[in-house]
């Protein structure tokens, strides 16, 4: 009942239908009146319609007008980028980008590696290899190739050797590490390393090294030579050498013959510092220098000085890159709060720099479940 309207509300509803249904006659009959113009008058009309529009709207300031130099400087600056972006396609290379991308995969690529986290990633030639991880429900040991120049992905699989390996494991067939989270990856003259890590019961000590050569040679791998042949070994130091203490979330790098390690989790927070020379076996602790305020390190830098010559405190986590002679060691966590503090250790003078980076300063990288933030910050290199 209360659906059905009374006779008042009829009457009104029919009343505005029926003014509606003037209206729309009375507009009908105006365009009707409208003289039939040409296209090209009524394009005319259009584009003159549309630069007064524009021109009210956004009207030109006289300061906005580039003076003639200006104007030269702008021709000549998009002349630069149109040749550098033709040398970059003679050269079968995409144009330089501004800001972060996703890598492009070729459709012929195999398949990329599976989600994962805590894994490890060196490059090597044009190629980019990632090595284990925890995938959500299990650690892995999988092992991947990108090549740059194709855009494809390879998953590679190691051959066991029929001959005896050379400081290889215990039964000499080049089985692969273990599955593994946490651990370190280095390149070293065409052979790729892992060392240590979580494997998911335990943390561990070991050494790997695959040989990469076939890899870097693919047009024309060497199958009979036993020094490109694709296979694990596990490095052995040695007699009467010590490798670091089981442990992983540690960090490390190369800097000439020798790989570097620094810090991690072996049930305490660690500060040490060793390195493993590849031609004599041998692991060794650094002992660095005093480290004074005079030195190259704590001056080279420009906007920085040096707060003497400690070692960073013990951490894991933390973030390591070698630029020329030097390591620059960044953040981490120390067991209570992460931290976002720079160190650089110098390698020919073999002593450590705290630096003090004037601002911008990266924050320090506190977990919040409200909130995420990602900064990308530059800082002076020592010269």
């Amino acid at each position: 009942q209360d659906q059905i309207p009374n006779t008042s509300e009829q009457t009104h509803t029919e009343e505005v239908i029926t003014e509606e249904e003037t209206s729309i006659r009375q507009e009908s009959n105006r365009e009707n009146d409208i003289p039939n113009l040409s296209e090209q008058t009524i394009q005319e009309q259009t584009q003159t319609t549309e630069q007064i529009i524009i021109e009210h709207e956004h009207p030109i300031r006289q300061d906005s007008i580039p003076s003639s130099s200006e104007q030269t400087a702008q021709e000549e600056e998009e002349e630069m980028f149109n040749m550098s972006e033709s040398s970059y396609s003679n050269n079968n290379k995409a144009a330089p980008l501004s800001g972060w991308s996703t890598v492009e995969t070729s459709l012929a690529s195999s398949s990329p590696p599976h989600q994962r986290s805590l894994h490890t990633a060196a490059t090597s030639n044009h190629y980019c290899y990632i090595f284990g991880g925890y995938d959500g429900t299990s650690r892995v040991n999988d092992f991947y190739a990108y090549n740059f120049l194709t855009k494809t992905w390879s998953q590679i699989h190691p051959s066991n050797p029929t001959f005896p390996v050379v400081g290889g494991n215990n039964n000499g067939t080049g089985t692969p590490p273990s599955p593994r989270d946490r651990h370190v990856s280095i390149v070293h003259d065409n052979t790729f390393y892992v060392f240590g890590g979580f494997d998911g019961t335990s943390r561990v000590n070991d050494f790997y090294a695959f040989d990469l050569s076939s890899y870097h040679n693919a047009s024309s791998p060497s199958t009979n030579n036993a020094n490109s042949c694709q296979y694990w070994r596990k490095i052995r130091p040695s007699q009467h050498n010590t490798p670091p203490s089981p442990r992983h979330s540690h960090s490390a790098v190369v800097y000439k013959d020798c790989m570097y390690i620094f810090g991690g989790y072996d049930g305490s927070y660690r500060s040490d510092f060793q390195s493993f020379n590849f031609r004599t076996r041998r692991w060794n602790v650094v002992q660095p220098q005093h480290q004074n305020n005079n030195s190259t390190t704590a001056t080279a830098a420009a906007s920085t000085t040096s707060t003497g010559g400690r070692p960073p405190r013990a951490r894991y986590r933390a973030t390591c890159v070698v630029i020329k002679q030097y390591m620059i060691l960044y953040g981490g966590h120390d067991g209570t709060r992460h931290l976002n503090d720079v160190h650089v250790f110098d390698f020919e003078h073999v002593c450590w720099s705290s630096l003090l980076i004037n601002p911008p300063h990266p924050t320090s990288s506190s977990s919040s479940s409200t909130s995420r933030s990602m900064d990308v910050v530059t800082m002076p290199i020592p010269r």
